[in-house]
């Protein structure tokens, strides 16, 4: 028993540096109200949580949005709406962070490991689409369709498979969102867990077996070498040989 005794940790005044107990509202040497700093908070109390549960809320929200109002016949506007959301939501997600949105680490690139980086993305890339068609067709018996974008033309695919998402899903889920889950819960826990929101976000079970593993790839070049820079290339480039593989073997299978 502790006869009312404050329980909890000591906070300093941000007015007159005086100590107090966790649960006192105004300082008892100044008379301010209390103003706690993120860093003295629990992981729960945290602005980073917040921002955190927003974002990934706001987040399934469109996608759940798109995934259940979709008609075929309208794939190109609902495609590109989303896209544009999802652009509006990381520029506000960015506002949000505050300062933290400027720690998206665009420090001087290393040319040799941008070689390593696209040397690597590219037959990822290969082994993920021609896997992909070997559980479709052989464990699950689903003849393969062509992606929508296809019948767009190259250049509106170059646009929105490519270039869209590599630099502003790389902004959200290596940037803003990675930074945010590292000062809450550490590294590890940041890696694991934007890897699995990136690979949730695709909305495609199969896909979490490459999409997850990528996801961490991404995050790992982004804590590695302190910069998103990498990770949007690789990111870019991954996209890029998913895209001229699928018109490769669209042209293949309309003729």
């Amino acid at each position: 028993m502790t006869n009312g005794a404050p329980i909890g940790p000591l906070l300093t005044c941000q007015h007159c540096g005086a100590e107090h107990f966790n649960d006192f509202r105004f300082c008892g040497h100044c008379g301010q109200k209390k103003e706690i700093e993120d860093s003295q908070r629990s992981p729960l109390e945290s602005k980073e949580l917040r921002i955190i549960i927003w974002y990934v809320s706001s987040l399934l929200l469109i996608l759940v949005v798109y995934q259940t109002t979709s008609i075929l016949d309208q794939w190109q506007e609902d495609f590109e709406f989303v896209e544009i959301l999802l652009i509006a939501q990381t520029l506000l997600f960015a506002y949000l962070s505050g300062k933290k949105a400027l720690k998206l680490g665009f420090k001087p690139i290393d040319p040799g490991v941008i070689g390593l980086v696209l040397i690597c993305a590219v037959p990822a890339a290969v082994l993920v689409h021609y896997f992909a068609d070997f559980i479709n067709f052989n464990l699950l018996g689903i003849e393969w369709d062509f992606p929508q974008y296809t019948i767009y033309g190259f250049a509106y695919a170059f646009l929105f498979v490519a270039v869209v998402p590599a630099i502003f899903e790389e902004m959200a889920f290596r940037g803003f969102f990675f930074t945010h889950m590292k000062a809450m819960a550490g590294t590890q826990a940041a890696l694991v867990v934007t890897s699995i929101v990136f690979g949730i976000s695709h909305l495609s079970v199969i896909s979490l077996l490459w999409l997850i593993p990528l996801g961490y790839v991404f995050g790992w070049l982004r804590q590695r070498y302190g910069t998103i820079v990498y990770g949007m290339l690789a990111h870019f480039t991954y996209n890029l040989t998913i895209v001229v593989l699928e018109y490769m073997q669209y042209n293949l299978e309309s003729f």
